[in-house]
């Protein structure tokens, strides 16, 4: 799950450079039979293209495929040929409207990608909550679970788990020395961002956390989850909902076993 965003840029970088590619190669593939095929058959294959790049590739690739075919087809298919001219008002209307098809399915296969990393995203909070859980019960270490976990699920840049004064477990590596969470953005019990707070939403469909980082009552105790995002990426409300989940249970959970008070020999560090 770390890299899971990267992923998802990097596929849309390659669909968009095939989109390119194949705008290309269906043109100077029907070129040939340019006097033969209607000109409307050759601009369902644009099409076909472009929702291809826009439903796998996204917003992005559909973007660079709907751009593509239309200078293909107005390339190789438009009057003068092999120039980026056009010299008939229908040819005009031809280009315009192959653009803005592609320009829609473009948009559309965006939201379908964001959905589903939403839906993906809701259901890998859930998934770690019930890790933590277990974890807890069967006296596990659950503040080591939920750091690395949460590290994963956020693509953070750090998570610690603070019990009284002391650090039980740490994932990521904070910069510019040592964390101060009085000064983040301290989210209310449900995980709610507090009345005020700048909002800023992201992908996969929801407002990115504040830069500063965010804090979590664990419970009644008297401890906090911290939270420092790596980069702007979109926090759904059901998954900060989990968060708030994650925050609760460790508190329930109280110190990781062989913690009296809030020491754990080499995990807990001030």
């Amino acid at each position: 799950m770390r890299h899971r965003f990267a992923g998802v840029a990097g596929q849309g970088v390659i669909w968009g450079v095939g989109g390119f590619a194949a705008s290309l190669v269906l043109g100077v593939v029907l070129e040939p039979f340019r006097a033969r095929i209607g000109l409307e058959n050759v601009v369902i294959g644009y099409l076909a293209i472009v929702v291809v790049c826009a439903a796998v590739g996204g917003r992005g690739a559909g973007l660079v495929a709907a751009l593509s075919a239309a200078l293909s087809y107005d390339f190789f298919f438009t009057t003068p040929y092999r120039t980026l001219k056009i010299d008939t008002a229908e040819q005009v209307v031809t280009f315009v409207l192959l653009f803005a098809a592609g320009l829609l399915a473009a948009l559309g296969g965006r939201s379908s990608r964001r959905g589903d990393a939403r839906q993906q995203q809701e259901e890998d909070a859930l998934a770690l909550l019930n890790a933590i859980a277990k974890a807890a019960a069967e006296g596990a270490d659950a503040d080591r679970t939920a750091a690395d976990g949460l590290l994963e699920l956020l693509d953070a840049a750090v998570v610690q788990v603070r019990r009284g004064d002391r650090v039980t477990a740490e994932a990521g590596s904070a910069t510019g020395g040592s964390l101060d969470p009085e000064a983040m953005t301290h989210l209310e019990p449900d995980g709610r961002l507090p009345h005020g707070t700048k909002l800023r939403f992201s992908s996969p469909g929801g407002f990115a956390l504040p830069r500063e980082g965010v804090v979590l009552p664990l419970g009644r105790q008297a401890g906090v989850l911290v939270i420092v995002p790596g980069r702007d990426r979109g926090v759904p409300r059901a998954v900060r909902a989990g968060l708030a989940g994650v925050a609760y249970t460790l508190g329930l959970a109280g110190a990781p076993a062989g913690l009296p008070g809030t020491e754990n020999g080499g995990q807990a560090r001030g």
